[in-house]
This record gives structure tokens, sequence and C-alpha cells, in this order.
């Protein structure tokens, strides 16, 4: 009888894993990972570089949410300083940017941060979202 019980608590302990973990999946991992300033270097597809903060904003600062708004802030391309908002989302493991003037990226990523040390790095290429072309190459590092 102690076996039974012993076996339905290990039972009970498993499916208790699974339903909690099935509720934060890895697209708001990765969304979870992403919140935060970041500052670093694009450069372009003509080897224009210049230096860059961007802000990933979580919805609602929910760890349950894979989406929200941001806003990037160029500096240094030709001695302007420009600032541009976007949404971002989540979803099946890429992270899609849709800038407000129209712009729309997915972030092709060599180094993917899981964690929010100040420091981590966070590497890629922005694509192009409709027509798939490279526009260009980053290098972030999470400054808070």
């Amino acid at each position: 009888m102690k076996k039974m019980y012993n076996l339905m608590m290990m039972l009970m302990a498993g499916i208790m894993t699974m339903s909690l973990s099935s509720c934060y999946d890895e697209d708001e991992a990765i969304a979870y990972h992403l919140a935060g300033q970041w500052d670093g270097m694009i450069t372009d597809m003509r080897g224009r570089r210049f230096d860059v903060t961007m802000y990933f904003d979580q919805h609602n600062n929910s760890i349950y949410a894979n989406y929200g708004t941001g806003y990037e802030i160029d500096r240094g391309w030709q001695g302007r300083t420009s600032h541009i908002g976007f949404d971002w989302k989540v979803r099946d493991g890429e992270i899609y940017i849709n800038y407000y003037d129209g712009t729309r990226v997915v972030v092709d990523y060599d180094n993917l941060p899981y964690n929010n040390r100040v420091g981590t790095r966070f590497t890629g290429y922005f694509v192009d979202w409709d027509t798939g072309e490279t526009l260009a190459e980053f290098y972030l590092i999470r400054v808070d």
C-alpha cells in the first residue's frame, strides 16, 4: 500500500510539473530575456557603422508575454541621431520587429540572450521580413 501511495505521489508530481511548465513557453522565455536596454553597433550591408541603443519593453512587464514595444536610437551615421519606435513579437523562436516607419525585420540571431545579466551579448543580423534580404549585422550588449 505504501508503494502505491509513493507511486501516486510521483505521478501527481510529474503531472504538476508538466502543467506548470506549459504556462511558460520558449517564445515567452526569449521575450523575457530580450526585454531591457541594449547598446552596441550596427553595420549595414554597405559597410556603414553606427552606434545604437535598443530598448525592448515586454508587454505589461509580464514574463508570460511574448511581445511588446520598443525604440531604437541610432547615433553617428553621417553625424545624425535618429529615434524610431517599434512593436516586436517572438513567434516560433523568431524575433519580429515592425518599425513605425513601415520597415519590418526578422532578427536572425547568432547569440541569443538566455539571462538578464549586464554584459550579456546579443548578436546577429536584421533580415527584411518580406524579401529575406540581409539588411544589417548587429552586436549588442545588455546594459540594464
